[in-house]
């Protein structure tokens, strides 16, 4: 090496250093170590190669170009795992030079780096990035069964290969190792998948032997080591085929008659079927000519004829083996008794047959009958159904049938060989009786053939041997002759019926021996056409010593009998049947090819056919078997399971699988003292070649201890008989229990107020304090409500069963659904999931109430509507009554409906309420009400109030309704002018809270209007509200009725009473002018008066009279009914004006009478109660204010119940002032019986005043109802008082003043359409304005009769003079101030007790005495006497005390006006006197 060079080395040796150390300072730059033109270097700073495999390689191509003069030696410097290609070289000078860089991670990440390009004294540096990812393939299924093919078929199937990674990767597909020759095939598959790419391939399978399970399975991996089997599996079958019976029974038939029968074949698949009935042809049971040897067919079915000709009356019986190419044998077996004019053998029938043949399977058929009825034929009269398989049908078949063990022949083939036709030769062979009786052989239709024996029939002694004579006589030369001659052989005694009985009579046995022979020149030989239907066999794998079979179809395809001879084959495992046989022209046979295999290895043997005695040329056949011992593979030795608690049930998977190619059976054998400790599933079973089953180990201990078993595991070959047991494994099954100890915490659970057919769901947690793992049930027990109500269920609990680890918890979630309004019990019961459940001692005990949605209407307004008038148009008493009942069943059924087109139907079966709103004159303003709904349930509540049609539901725009009725135009009118307005349409309320919904009227359209109002309570009431609003161009005859129908309820009256009360019906002028009015009793009361025995029930105090302008009047009746029953008085009432107007309306009175039983009726006074007034209680403590009122009242309703007569009773009211600004107040005189002190005040900002309203009843009884009007006026606006005068009604006013004004009220004014209270006086000129508003109060009273001395107020008598000026003490009889007085020291006392004011005594107490000291008795602290006493001076700290103690006494008396008329404190019951 020069010097230059190792210069240039330690050039490069110290960039590269540099560059590694940071020395350089600019990473992925070039640069030189030497200043020179000669060199310059360009080309990318960063090469990305994106996404890769690992293990695969990816590349990209970059490009340099050497700028300078000089050509550049180049080597990299690259780590890796990447590369660049080439790694050194020259690039000319002014050049590009291409690169290739890869890279090959072989794991998973980010690869970065900077790699060195060193040429001369320049150098660069590149970054190379590159992610490496595993890849993911997945195949479309893991497990590919092909089913059951037919043989010969060859069926393919595709399988997508799916690449689920980002990055792609190649294939390969495997086959798994195996020593067996394989069935299944695969297609080719794609070498590289790309991202997210699919591809296929296909599995092909060519069915080659029937009965042939074939199991293979394929490896598709990658480089990235992601590996995917597929398991395929498929089952060679033949073709089905059955027969219409398999026994024929010919009955009786006379020697030298035969009988026919017919039988039919079914072919169902329509395949290709080859059999062979193994019958000779003149046998005394034959088969048509057309039907020797196999017969070929593929139709559905097909009829074959079996005839039976006896030559002896003996009786016959033989099973002919039907072999089935590709396909199991089957059978038929066929019998029949022969008899002539000399003998009568006994009948026999299949059942005969089958005890005969159970006879030889015990031992006892070498007796003859006669030694039978010695015997205990009870045994032998219970012969079994026999079970014919396959297995034993090719057993039976392939037994040499001149051989049994009672009767025997000493050769099975007698083979003449060449002969001449005019010669006869003979065969001597013999039988021998092994017996205890004489038996009779006879040969069946010897007479007829070539082949004769004689003698035809011989009797045989018990151990002798019979000779006979077979002579063969040919009639044709150049003639193969072959044959079957066929002998029975049975007890003497057989001969005749009488000798035997039926329980002895006994089948014969059937021998046979095949002769063959020709007259063919010994030197002659010509090659016969012959064809094998295959020359390769493989069977199916088969264990050692068991047997397996296949069929051949052999041809004779020429048109001369043709004789074959198969060879004895080397392989002794491999055997055939029949060996030799004569073939007429185009005559078939099956042969049976037999493999038992004797080790565990590969056979193969070449079987050698030869034709008509030829040695060359002979036919050759392949054979392969498989021989397999049976195994199987555990997955362990021993089975261990977790510990378990006493009375759980724990499982085990236990895998096992069958490692060689055909079926095994298993069987496990479980000790008898284990068995209810132990168990699995399936405990015995099939396992297909290369099936892998799980075994699912159970262990239920019953005490707490460690089990240890040992199970013998029985492996068989095919079955699971003994006798083909194979070998045995053992399994040590190992299980240990403790004690169980599990809790449900908390014990009790509460749902309480759950809306019905809505969820609550709490959680409970069932707790495992034992080491041992449980398996746990939970179930619900029912207490209440009981089972037999049939409820649904109610609790559900998730899960309910499952799992839970030792020393562990679960969260058990709880969910309580109730059905209806109920109180529900239940249980939740804990069991150990045993066989069967065992009961723990934890329990849980949950108590339920299921409430429906329970809503009220509590309180109605209206601006100008009295609170009375509101509650009877709106029905508020039947709503609220509807709202508490039951759901009923279109209810039921709305709410499973809601939403359908359907429910159309269903709502308008629903419960309606007509809810009148009133008449209106014609305005441009909108009426207001105002309904207030109040959730008086338990559970939050959801309710929709919507406006619909009288479909019910709303229509999409496509459906063709037909013409537009008249009803439905007026519902279209409402709807497009908005005449109704709900707000809000929804809501939801919780338990003690309202929400206002406003109902708003447009009475801008003359008419009437009417529509209807949906509302659905969630999961509860569904009912119709017929809502209706009259609008008049001028002002109506009376007000707040929306038709000319009014309608009044009387409260009930007792039954005889003599001085009953009056009932009153008022009636508003809604007029500006007076009304006269007439009621035209006359036809009403001639009716009621004839219907009542000439009685008047009822009586009007004034039927006629004149209602003032605005004003009101109170029509008064006296109901005296004398049945108990409700009664209806319909009669007109006509109202006219001044200027001639004139309508009628229609009075209904509805009147009930009851009894009284409990007191004498002369001083009963029946308390039925104010319907309408019970119903406003809530109103009246509620007071919710309008948006509209100035200031408010509360009470809005005042009942006086039980007034006596001659007596007062007083109710306060507070008048509120809720707004920023100062008003003042008048009560309207009412005139009558009520008046309200004082009569007026002035409210200032926040303020309120205590009122006293005052009812004085007169001498009589009565039902009273008035409206007290409050004018509210606001002061604000510094303006004169007008002198503004209401009648009693407060509905009509007038401004006196100096000046012309004229109002404008919000009431019955031509500029006006709505009630609202707010009065507006325009004044003209430059007048101000200012605001005024009236608030109703309504007033009741029911005056009765009462006894004196149960009286606690003094009766008075009422007489005419100004209360006002009166004094308040004098007024007030002994007990009323005593009352007052009392009243009084329970407010001192509680303004004493107020935190300000004990603050304030503190606080002040050290001064001395103060204002405080003129409410004490005593001083708080002794008074020091050189202490000078402190007068009392008005100061500061005076007058905040006088706040102090003035508000306390406000508020108290305030909650006690409340308590006492909300009847929450009597004053006058016996605790309160006491």
């Amino acid at each position: 090496m020069t010097g230059t060079d190792l210069q240039t080395q330690a050039i490069e040796h110290q960039i590269i250093q540099q560059y590694i150390h940071g020395v350089n300072g600019n990473k992925g730059s070039e640069g030189k170590a030497r200043s020179s033109d000669a060199f310059s270097l360009d080309g990318p700073s960063t090469i990305d190669l994106g996404q890769c495999s690992i293990k695969q390689t990816t590349r990209s191509q970059f490009t340099l170009r050497n700028m300078g003069d000089s050509p550049l030696v180049f080597r990299w410097e690259v780590k890796n795992p990447f590369s660049i290609v080439p790694m050194e070289g020259t690039i000319p000078s002014n050049s590009s030079f291409n690169f290739m860089a890869t890279a090959h991670p072989e794991e998973a990440g980010v690869w970065k780096s900077d790699c060195v390009f060193l040429a001369q004294s320049v150098w660069k540096l590149i970054s190379i990035f590159v992610t490496s990812k595993m890849p993911y393939i997945q195949l479309s299924t893991s497990t590919l069964h092909l089913g059951n093919i037919p043989i010969g078929k060859v069926i393919e199937r595709e399988i997508i290969v799916k690449n689920l990674s980002s990055v792609g990767t190649t294939l390969k597909i495997n086959p798994t190792p195996s020593s067996y020759e394989r069935a299944m095939k695969h297609s080719p598959l794609k070498d590289w998948l790309g991202p997210l790419e699919s591809t296929t391939f296909k599995i092909q399978y060519v069915a080659s032997s029937a009965g042939l399970w074939t199991a293979e399975s394929f490896i598709i991996s990658t480089p990235g080591g992601n590996d995917v089997k597929l398991d395929c599996s498929a089952l060679c079958v033949g073709p089905s085929v059955s027969f219409s019976t398999n026994c024929v029974n010919f009955g009786t038939v006379k020697v030298g008659q035969s009988v026919s029968r017919v039988i039919t074949i079914d072919n169902p698949n329509g395949k290709l079927v080859n059999l062979q009935f193994c019958a000779e042809p003149r046998g005394v049971f034959s088969f048509e000519y057309r039907y020797f040897g196999a017969i070929s067919f593929t139709k559905s079915s097909i009829e074959v004829t079996v005839t039976f000709f006896p030559n002896a009356p003996i009786n016959y019986y033989k099973r002919i083996f039907v072999l089935i190419n590709n396909s199991e044998p089957t059978y038929l077996d066929v019998l029949g008794t022969a008899f002539n004019e000399d003998q009568r053998p006994p009948d026999m029938t299949i059942s005969h047959v089958r005890s005969t043949k159970f006879r030889r399977q015990i031992g006892s058929s070498k007796l003859p009958p006669e030694q039978l009825e010695k015997t205990d034929l009870s045994v032998l009269q219970s012969a079994p159904e026999e079970n014919v398989t396959p297995a034993t049908l090719y057993r039976d078949y392939l037994k040499d049938e001149s051989q049994c063990d009672d009767v025997s022949l000493s050769d099975s083939h007698v083979d003449f060989g060449s002969c001449l036709r005019s010669v006869s030769t003979s065969r001597n062979f013999k039988l021998k009786n092994n017996t205890a009786g004489k038996v009779t052989c006879l040969w069946a239709n010897v007479d007829q053939s070539v082949f004769q024996v004689e003698p035809v029939q011989v009797d045989i002694s018990p151990g002798e041997f019979a000779e006979f004579s077979m002579k063969f006589q040919p009639t044709l030369d150049n003639q193969y002759y072959g044959q079957r001659l066929e002998c029975y052989v049975h007890f003497k005694t057989m001969r005749n019926h009488r000798l035997v009985t039926d329980s002895t009579i006994t089948a014969p046995w059937c021998l046979s021996i095949s002769a063959e022979g020709h007259t063919f020149p010994i030197s002659t030989e010509f090659l016969p056409v012959a064809e094998l239907q295959s020359k390769k066999i493989q069977f199916p794998h088969c264990s050692i010593g068991e047997s397996v079979y296949e069929t051949v179809l052999l041809t004779n395809k020429g048109d001369t009998p043709m004789k074959f001879n198969f060879l004895e084959s080397q392989v002794e495992e491999f055997s055939c049947k029949p060996r030799r046989g004569i073939l007429h022209p185009t005559q078939s046979q099956l042969i049976l090819f037999t493999f038992t295999p004797s080790a565990p290895q590969i056979f193969r043997a070449v079987f050698k056919c030869e034709l008509n005695n030829s040695s060359s040329n002979p036919l050759q056949i392949q054979l392969l078997g498989y021989g397999d011992q049976p195994n199987l593979n555990l997955q362990s030795s021993t089975v261990y399971f977790r510990i378990t608690t006493v009375g759980d049930v724990s499982h085990r998977s236990f895998e096992i699988v069958n490692p060689i190619r055909h079926p095994i059976a298993f069987k496990l054998e479980i000790p008898e003292n284990f068995r209810s400790i132990f168990s699995a599933f399936p405990a015995e079973g099939i396992l297909q070649g290369n099936e892998t089953k799980i075994i699912d180990w159970t262990f239920s201990p019953t005490k707490a201890k460690q089990y240890k078993m040992n199970v013998r595991c029985g492996i068989y070959s095919s079955n699971l008989s003994e006798a083909n047991s194979k070998m045995m494994t053992r399994v040590q099954v190992i299980g240990e229990s403790v004690n169980a100890s599990v809790q449900l915490e908390p014990r009790h659970l509460n749902f309480e107020g759950v809306e019905t057919r809505s969820s609550f769901e709490r959680e409970l947690i069932l707790r495992n304090k034992s080491p041992g793992h449980v398996n746990f049930i939970l179930k619900v027990e029912q207490i209440l409500p009981e089972i037999s109500r049939n409820f649904p269920a109610a609790l559900e609990i998730s899960p309910n069963r499952g799992e839970l680890p030792a020393n562990s918890s679960k969260k058990i979630t709880v969910k309580f659904t109730p059905a209806m309004r109920d109180f529900f019990n239940f249980k939740i019961l804990c069991f150990l999931a045993g066989d069967p459940p065992i009961k723990t001692t934890t329990e849980c005990e949950v108590i339920g109430i299921g409430e429906r949605p329970f809503l009220k209407i509590s309180d109605l307004g209206s601006p100008g509507f009295p609170a009375p008038t509101l509650f009877r148009n709106f029905q508020v008493e039947s709503v609220n009554s509807f709202l508490e009942q039951e759901l009923e069943p279109v209810e039921e059924e709305m709410l499973v409906m809601q939403g359908s087109i359907e429910s159309a139907k269903v709502v308008d079966r629903l419960t309606s309420f007509p809810w009148e709103l009133g008449t209106f004159p014609q305005s441009s303003q909108s009426s207001q009400f105002y309904v207030t709904f109040t959730n008086v349930g338990v559970a939050p509540l959801h309710f929709k109030l919507n406006l619909i049609s009288k479909t019910g539901v709303k229509m999409e725009n496509w459906i063709d309704t037909g013409p537009r009725s008249q009803s439905q135009k007026e519902q279209d009118f409402i709807i497009d002018n908005k005449i109704f307005q709900v707000e809000p349409q929804e809501a939801q309320i919780f338990p003690g809270k309202s929400v206002r919904v406003r109902i708003e009227y447009r009475n801008q359209f003359e008419g009437h209007h009417a529509t209807h109002l949906l509302f659905q309570l969630r999961n509860g009431k569904q009912f119709r509200i017929q809502i209706s609003g009259k609008t008049v161009s001028k002002k109506p005859f009376l007000k707040y009725f929306t038709n000319f129908q009014v309608e009044h309820q009387f409260d009930p009256v007792v039954v005889g009473m003599v001085n009953p009360a009056w009932h009153d019906i008022e009636l508003v002028n809604g007029r500006d002018e007076e009304v006269e009015y007439k009621l035209d009793l006359d036809a009403a009361m001639k009716q009621s008066y004839s219907e009542n025995f000439n009685f008047d029930v009822l009586t009007c105090r004034n039927p006629m009279g004149t209602i003032s302008k605005s004003g009101n009047l109170r029509l008064q009746f006296r109901f005296v009914p004398i049945q108990e029953k409700e009664y209806h008085f319909r009669f007109p009432m006509i109202l006219k004006s001044k200027n001639g107007l004139q309508e009628t309306y229609h009075l209904h009175i509805i009147a009930t009478g009851v009894l009284a039983y409990d007191q004498p009726i002369d001083k009963t006074f029946l308390d039925c109660g104010h319907r309408a007034l019970d119903c406003m209680k809530d109103v009246a403590k509620s007071g919710m204010p309008l948006p509209e009122d100035l200031a408010q009242i509360s009470p809005r309703v005042i009942a006086f119940d039980k007034i006596p007569m001659y007596s007062e009773k007083t109710c306060l009211v507070v008048v509120r002032n809720p707004t920023s600004r100062n008003l003042s107040y008048e009560w309207l005189d009412e005139g009558g019986f009520v008046k309200v002190l004082p009569k007026k005040a002035t409210l200032l900002a926040g303020d309120q005043n205590l009122c006293r309203v005052i009812f004085t009843s007169n001498g009589e009884p009565l039902f009273h109802r008035t409206t007290l009007w409050c004018r509210i006026v606001d002061l604000d606006f510094n303006l004169n008082r007008p002198d503004f005068k209401l009648n009693s009604t407060g509905m009509s006013g007038t401004i006196g003043t100096s000046k012309t004004a004229s109002m404008m009220r919000t009431g019955w004014t031509d500029a006006s359409r709505s009630l609202t209270p707010k009065v507006r006086f325009d004044l003209q000129e430059d007048e101000p304005s200012y605001e005024t508003s009236l608030l109703p109060l309504s007033v009741s009273a029911q005056v009765i009769v009462e006894d004196s001395k149960q009286n606690h107020i003094q009766r008075i008598k009422v007489e005419a003079h100004d209360d006002s000026e009166q004094p308040l003490d004098e007024r007030m009889d002994k007990v009323a101030i005593e009352i007052v007085q009392d009243v009084l020291k329970e407010i001192v006392e509680e303004v004493l007790d107020h935190p300000e004011v004990l603050d304030a005594i503190e606080e002040t107490s050290k001064r001395g005495n103060l204002l405080f000291a003129q409410l004490l008795s005593d001083p708080l602290h002794p008074l020091d006497e050189s202490q000078e006493v402190l007068v009392y001076e008005e100061t500061q700290d005076n007058l905040e005390m006088y706040d102090i103690i003035g508000e306390a006494l406000r508020e108290t008396m305030q909650n006690l006006i409340e308590e006492i008329n909300f009847e929450e404190f009597d004053p006058f019951d016996e605790a309160y006197e006491d």
